[in-house]
């Protein structure tokens, strides 16, 4: 198998929660189940969140496989270190519940890999992110030797049991935005350097009535 698509879910409330996350999540995996390259896992955490289970068990592909774990403190790595433990391909891909691929998103990311014979671990991208201002999607670069340039949008890696540390939270057990990806991303550093890609089709859209739209 080629790709891992590492993705928890927890469509619980919490403060600050989003709108309308069951359809993103929905959205995000049909993204997906249209992708035109394949060979691929979905690979689900579902974070003390039995809902997660009963939207995915209607798309009965074989390739979506989906762990539990109790409830973790939220921004925990262990939903996606969870997932990382089921799965099967090459490579590690990311995608969050309230974004979605476009359809060539994985092709993208496959040529390139083939095409520079991959002489890396890991590598990053580009995604598109919907500007609400202009109803449009806008190429945001990434700038890997800076935090809160990236997240797990831009990143592939190979699946070589690398897994998430448990860092950022501050020490009242505050979120700190960008800190645990950056976290992360030293820990593929420590690998080899990264190889920037040609942007595909990740799309960080945040609108819950949104239909996937090319950019």
């Amino acid at each position: 198998m080629r790709f891992s698509a590492i993705m928890p879910s927890y469509l619980g409330d919490y403060p600050g929660a989003a709108s309308g996350r069951p359809g993103k999540l929905m959205r995000a995996v049909e993204s997906v189940l249209s992708q035109t390259f394949t060979d691929w896992q979905l690979a689900v955490c579902a974070d003390g969140c039995p809902l997660t289970f009963e939207i995915l068990k209607r798309y009965n592909d074989p390739r979506i496989k989906i762990i539990f774990t109790d409830k973790q403190p939220l921004w925990s790595p262990a939903p996606r270190n969870a997932a990382l433990s089921i799965a099967e391909g090459e490579w590690i891909v990311y995608l969050d519940t309230d974004d979605y691929w476009r359809e060539d998103h994985l092709a993208v990311i496959n040529e390139a890999i083939e095409s520079m014979d991959m002489p890396s671990v890991w590598g990053y991208f580009n995604a598109w992110f919907y500007n609400t201002s202009v109803k449009s999607f806008v190429e945001r670069e990434v700038n890997i030797a800076k935090c809160r340039t990236y997240g797990t949008a831009n990143i592939v890696h190979r699946n070589d049991g690398t897994y998430w540390p448990d860092q950022g939270r501050d020490r009242s057990g505050r979120y700190d935005y960008g800190t645990q990806d950056c976290a992360f991303v030293e820990v593929l550093k420590k690998k080899g350097v990264g190889v920037r890609l040609p942007t595909p089709g990740y799309m960080v859209c945040h609108e819950p009535n949104l239909l996937r739209i090319d950019v």
